[in-house]
């Protein structure tokens, strides 16, 4: 069995993207045109899909772990500009991404996967936070309490 998780996002304000570099949820600039999808999923849906599959001998091969509501990345980042206040409300062009990081741009960061996790859903796992807006609530909550 092998688990995928794409986005990850917790409590520490961290994003881990699906190759697991580690992005600073204070980016709140969407890439290119903002329209790809970006599959994300909250740190404590990882923690309890990896212990619901482990439960289960009977199952095999991949499972992604995701939220059953992937958002565009402009999506994703007016979520994110709902916790923070933001006076650029833009984003990085396509171009300018090319330029900064290169060929690889298109593919990493212009392209997105409207990734779904049918096979978890399937068998009966529930997603605590399965919409953004509650997942972000959670963590800028927990920000809070931890830096009060």
């Amino acid at each position: 069995m092998s688990v995928a998780p794409w986005r990850c996002i917790g409590s520490r304000c961290r994003c881990a993207a699906g190759n697991g570099e580690v992005i600073s949820l204070r980016n709140r600039q969407w890439l290119g045109s903002g329209t790809q999808w970006l599959s994300w999923v909250h740190r404590h849906d990882v923690i309890q899909s990896i212990l619901f599959l482990l439960g289960r001998d009977d199952l095999h091969g991949p499972f992604n772990v995701t939220s059953p509501q992937p958002v565009t990345g402009r999506d994703f980042c007016t979520a994110l500009q709902a916790h923070h206040r933001t006076f650029i409300r833009v984003g990085v062009p396509a171009p300018v991404m090319n330029l900064m990081v290169g060929e690889m741009a298109n593919e990493l960061l212009l392209k997105g996967q409207r990734v779904l996790p049918e096979s978890l859903r399937t068998l009966g796992f529930n997603f605590e936070y399965s919409d953004l807006t509650s997942a972000l609530s959670e963590i800028y909550q927990a920000h809070t309490s931890l830096h009060s």
